[in-house]
């Protein structure tokens, strides 16, 4: 009942505390975050738009990052309680050369891929969690090198995995996978300069395929890749891959790369290589949900608003994006209880950035979850992290006990007394020598106990 009492208490809170605090809020100037933070958020979230198309001849994709700035996912972000550390959208330096140099395309694809994982390892020392926006699939050689994981979910329809030599079309979309792991460094040819590889063939699993090359089919059985492939979704669902990909991968700094074409095409229809009888949304929200807490980046590519035949094909697309990573950063489909001063927006600006509310203070991403800074509420602190009156403090004491000790402690001793008290009473009683006898008219009378017979 105590514990009931709790939880009733901080949701009634909840729905008034924001209100009834403001003036002393605004008066202090404190920014109320969140009455409750979910374990799963991270206190920061690095956000790196990658505006880069050269990986695939379909132009347009370098703008899905502008959709879903558009669409509202910083503040979706903000939303959350979490510090946002905006770092720009990031594009080539140099101009896009013709499809028939490929000697020239894969100079540029490298050089931008390198200050990319430049960018993306700031980010991942100064925050618990990065995002990476694309652009298309080959940016990913980019961000995976600099977050250098522990292990990689390559969440997509294709395998991507193609090295020069066995890919049909030339296009390096394709190719990420083969440049970053270990196992595939003697088919690269050594005239193609490249970044060094960070990934074994364990550290990787892929999970969504349903069009896959017959030369990626080989590579994939020859070295040993983990593959949940459509058929492996449909048999297990989501909770058991989940599982035993934490089991193979380990369960920290984990790496998410999520292409929109993994969903199909009736949730994602706005990507450049859509493939009927993907992932519904809801599996793609569960997959994340689950894994986006072990996570500490994660990169979600191939929006192309070019190709949406509609406002409403780009918009589902977007915000099929957008929920995905909403899932990976931490939301619950439930409902959170989040607190924000009218007018107060918790940015700061970082030297250097344009959008940037990280301080300088913030930690390198070591764990999972990192230990939220001083001020920051954890889970299940809620009221405590406020600057409340004393007044309040004092008259909602059960509310600021941690973690509950006083309450327990008061509980235990009142059923204690109370247990004692009937004890005494009945020693007493029976120590009188009466007990209670009905007579014939009904009424009841103490009378003098004789034997041990008399009840």
């Amino acid at each position: 009942m105590l514990f009931r009492r709790q939880r009733s208490m901080k949701r009634f809170v909840g729905q008034w505390v924001g209100v009834w605090l403001n003036p002393v809020q605004q008066q202090h100037g404190v920014l109320v975050r969140r009455l409750c933070t979910p374990a799963g958020v991270p206190a920061s979230v690095g956000l790196v738009g990658a505006r880069y198309s050269e990986g695939q001849r379909k132009r347009g994709v370098e703008a899905g990052v502008d959709a879903l700035r558009e669409a509202g996912l910083k503040e979706k972000i903000r939303e959350l309680g979490v510090e946002l550390c905006d770092y720009g959208d990031f594009a080539p330096r140099t101009n896009p050369h013709s499809e028939a140099d490929s000697h020239a395309r894969f100079n540029q694809w490298l050089q931008y891929c390198d200050e990319l994982k430049c960018l993306v390892a700031k980010s991942v020392r100064e925050n618990q969690f990065t995002l990476i926006l694309g652009g298309d699939h080959s940016i990913s050689y980019g961000s995976i090198s600099g977050s250098k994981p522990r292990g990689v979910i390559h969440v997509d329809a294709h395998a991507d995995i193609h090295t020069p030599l066995t890919s049909h079309s030339g296009n390096f979309h394709g190719m990420p996978h083969a440049f970053l792991n270990k196992s595939l460094v003697e088919y690269i040819p050594k005239s193609i300069p490249r970044i060094p590889p960070c990934l074994e063939a364990s550290d990787l699993i892929f999970i969504g395929l349903r069009d896959v090359d017959p030369l990626e089919r080989v590579i994939l059985d020859t070295f040993g890749f983990k593959v949940y492939d459509m058929s492996e979704v449909d048999r297990l669902g989501m909770d058991k891959i989940a599982d035993e990909v934490l089991d193979k991968l380990g369960t920290e700094d984990l790496h998410i790369s999520f292409d929109i074409d993994s969903l199909d095409p009736l949730v994602a229809p706005a990507t450049g290589t859509p493939v009927n009888g993907g992932l519904s949304l809801r599996e793609g929200i569960r997959l994340c949900e689950i894994l986006g807490g072990y996570c500490k980046s994660m990169d979600l590519v191939e929006i192309n608003p070019s190709l949406a035949k509609s406002e409403r094909d780009l918009s589902n697309t977007v915000d099929a994006g957008i929920r995905v990573i909403m899932a990976a950063i931490g939301l619950e489909r439930r409902g959170q209880y989040i607190l924000t001063m009218p007018g107060i927006s918790g940015k700061k600006k970082a030297p250097g950035i344009e959008e940037s509310s990280s301080s300088s203070s913030t930690s390198s991403s070591s764990s999972v979850r990192p230990k939220r800074p001083a001020g920051v509420g954890g889970p299940g602190d809620g009221i405590r992290s406020m600057d409340t009156t004393a007044f309040f403090r004092v008259t909602n004491f059960e509310l600021y006990a941690r973690p509950n000790i006083v309450i327990m402690g008061l509980g235990t001793l009142i059923l204690t007394g109370c247990v004692a008290y009937i004890a005494y009473m009945r020693a007493t009683y029976e120590k009188l020598g009466l007990y209670v006898a009905t007579q014939e008219d009904g009424t009841q009378i103490l009378k003098e106990k004789k034997s041990k017979w008399d009840v």
